[in-house]
């Protein structure tokens, strides 16, 4: 009998939102305080979080766009974070 993979989430989230104590959520809370631009290891050490799940909580970050990135001056393989301004409306 295949497996087959539910159309809904066991957990009851919807897709695209962020759960309270997840990496996303302390990224983007870090970002959102600061205010400033980041690299990745300052993130890292704000959040306490390991590298996978930091590097991966930007990527989502990213498309949800919430959070911009940008070349850092040491080298365009580096890159800096700052979360995006909210928009009032």
């Amino acid at each position: 009998m295949p497996l087959e993979v539910p159309r809904y989430s066991p957990t009851g989230s919807k897709p695209g939102t962020i759960k309270v104590g997840s990496a996303s959520w302390a990224v983007l809370a870090v970002l959102r305080k600061t205010g400033a631009w980041m690299t990745h290891a300052q993130i890292l050490l704000a959040t306490k979080r390991g590298t996978k799940s930091v590097c991966w909580a930007l990527l989502y970050l990213q498309a949800l766009g919430l959070i911009e990135s940008g070349t850092d001056t040491r080298n365009s393989r580096y890159k800096r974070y700052r979360a995006k301004k909210l928009e009032s409306i």
